[in-house]
């Protein structure tokens, strides 16, 4: 899954691969791009047919212009909503996991047409996790960033407090 970032200093395309890098941390202060970034990684994912997004949003200003995007599944945008989507994405990582038992693979990129690929993008987390008090989010993000790779799911969590209270 090629993902076209931006450019180096030098002015050359800098290119990932979110399969070979499933979970990004994104991080800055307000105003240094974050959310331009998080547009961009959006913008390159519709370039795929078998990628589905999963959009959280509590600001609800980020991401409600995706809402009736062909392969934008959910725009989450409250913390219930998150939890909602989390537990979602959870339950459909363990299927996952069942398919691949049973075709005997370790992991989607064996076999890449067996399912679409899922990216997860949250923004703004430190929000999710100050109102966190049962931390319910905290765990099914764990959970979830901790196999979902092997499943086809990847991540990309923003903040612009990447402190160990938050991450």
């Amino acid at each position: 899954m090629p993902f076209l970032l931006g450019e180096t200093d030098e002015g050359i395309p800098l290119w990932a691969d979110m399969a070979k890098n499933p979970h990004l941390l994104v991080a800055g202060s307000s105003g240094s791009g974050k959310s331009v970034f998080l547009h961009n990684i959006i913008y390159n994912a519709f370039q795929f047919n078998d990628l589905d997004l999963y959009l959280v949003d509590t600001k609800l200003v980020e991401f409600a212009q995706y809402i009736n995007y062909k392969s934008v599944i959910n725009v989450a945008q409250s913390y219930n909503d998150a939890i909602n989507v989390l537990e979602n994405l959870y339950e459909i990582m363990e299927t996952r996991y069942e398919y691949l038992k049973r075709y005997k693979l370790s992991s989607i990129e064996e076999n890449p047409k067996l399912f679409n690929k899922i990216l997860f993008v949250i923004d703004e987390a430190a929000d999710l996790m100050l109102a966190d008090k049962s931390r319910q989010f905290e765990k099914l993000l764990i959970k979830l960033a901790a196999k979902s790779r092997a499943a086809g799911i990847y991540i990309v969590l923003a903040t612009q407090r990447p402190s160990v209270d938050v991450i």
